[in-house]
């Protein structure tokens, strides 16, 4: 069994954690002790890739969570759910990161957290068979899911592939943008995948008149749903998320992807008009059109029974329809994968992964609005220097961004 560890950092991968959570332990038939109660056997088949089971039966998350900010991982541990969740695996700090990346990644208080993430993840590591990646779930906006998000990333996880799901500032403040530009290159040089959302994305993918706090969380933890379906459940196409990130990334650090999600009850239950949301850029969890730029490749994993020949016969159209965007030496455009199980309330679904050069834009934003700060006279920059970070620091972020935006482009085009 191949299983996955996920850290949740900050507020934002704590709160998304929780819908996670809750979620898989309900698609698992789990109640919030971790106890089984489900109906299938299929339902166990798998479950150890997300959850180990203690000698009791007790099922808990192969997961940690961890915040300087003490206030998010309290709201979980008084959740009804705390129960699922092993004591150990919830690290609270003592103060908070201010909202800099500065106080994330190099106060002492990082640092110990650091090395307790890193501590539980190794302890985690020991009770598994063969761990396929870590993912971790933070924002680029926030002092802790910038700043220790780097930490990690730089400081390594024992050699084991990572995967961000990585929330970018949409319209960035003043202090998101230098904290989404400091750990874009953390990102580039050292995850396997990043997977990109924004509030706007998260939002508009609700797909409610006005959707709260709730339904974004909603939303991404059902992107991650979908992404891991066919390691949790039976299936025709089986594509992990090891067979994606060799399937989506053309070179190593172009490994930024857009997502979005089809669902039969609301987008049509055929394949072909659940296809047609993989380029929409009104489907994407970042706001961001993939057919701006050229895609370097893509990828389906539908949940439900889904005829291979018309998922085969829709895709083919799709590229046929969008060839313009598409480079002359992609030979083979789409990967697919099919669960047989879909989700509650659904006959069919679909989650898309998308590796667009227009992705280059989210990191682009950033370093744009950096620049005009610095020109403008480095406004809060005073704060960052306080905890250490220079202005050869930012300036060294931001040749990192450029060489990054300049690869995409420069790789579309070839």
């Amino acid at each position: 069994m191949q299983e996955i560890i996920t850290i949740h950092i900050g507020q934002c991968g704590v709160c998304v954690g929780l819908k996670y959570w809750e979620s898989l332990a309900d698609e698992h038939g789990l109640d919030c002790q971790g106890r089984f109660v489900g109906s299938s056997p299929l339902q166990l088949e798998k479950i150890g890739v997300n959850f180990a089971e203690s000698q009791s039966g007790r099922h808990s998350p192969r997961a940690v969570f961890a915040d300087l900010d003490s206030t998010s991982v309290a709201a979980l541990s008084a959740s009804s759910c705390t129960g699922l969740f092993r004591p150990d695996s919830l690290i609270e700090g003592t103060g908070e990161a201010a909202s800099t990346y500065g106080r994330g990644y190099d106060s002492p208080g990082a640092k110990a957290m650091a090395e307790s993430i890193l501590t539980s993840v190794q302890r985690q590591l020991e009770l598994s068979d063969r761990v396929r990646a870590v993912h971790i779930v933070h924002s680029l906006g926030g002092g802790t899911g910038s700043g220790l998000t780097s930490r990690l990333l730089q400081q390594g996880l024992s050699g084991v592939p990572v995967h961000t799901f990585s929330l970018f500032p949409g319209q960035p403040a003043i202090i998101e943008a230098y904290n989404a530009t400091l750990c874009a290159p953390h990102l580039a040089s050292s995850a396997e995948i990043t997977y990109c959302w924004d509030l706007a994305g998260l939002r508009a993918a609700s797909e409610r008149p006005k959707p709260d706090i709730e339904d974004v969380n909603r939303t991404a933890a059902n992107m991650m749903l979908g992404l891991t379906a066919c390691v949790r459940f039976p299936g025709q196409l089986n594509l992990s998320p090891g067979k994606l990130a060799s399937a989506l990334v053309p070179l190593p650090r172009l490994h930024f992807l857009l997502s979005s999600l089809g669902w039969g009850s609301t987008h049509g239950n055929s394949v072909r008009e659940l296809s047609a949301r993989m380029l929409s850029p009104e489907a994407q969890l970042a706001a961001c059109d993939p057919s701006a730029g050229r895609i370097l490749s893509a990828a389906g994993i539908f949940r439900g029974r889904v005829p291979i020949q018309a998922l085969d016969s829709a895709l083919t159209d799709l590229r046929a329809r969008r060839e313009a965007v598409f480079p002359n030496w992609l030979t083979h455009a789409f990967s697919t994968g099919v669960c047989d199980i879909p989700p509650r309330g659904e006959t069919v679904s679909a989650a898309f992964f998308v590796n667009s050069s227009s992705t280059a834009n989210l990191v682009e934003q950033q370093a744009t609005q950096v620049r005009k700060l610095f020109a403008s006279g480095r406004a809060f920059f005073h704060l960052y220097q306080q905890e250490g970070i220079t202005e050869g620091d930012m300036s060294e972020a931001l040749d990192e961004c450029d060489r990054l935006c300049s690869l995409y482009r420069e790789t579309a085009t070839a």
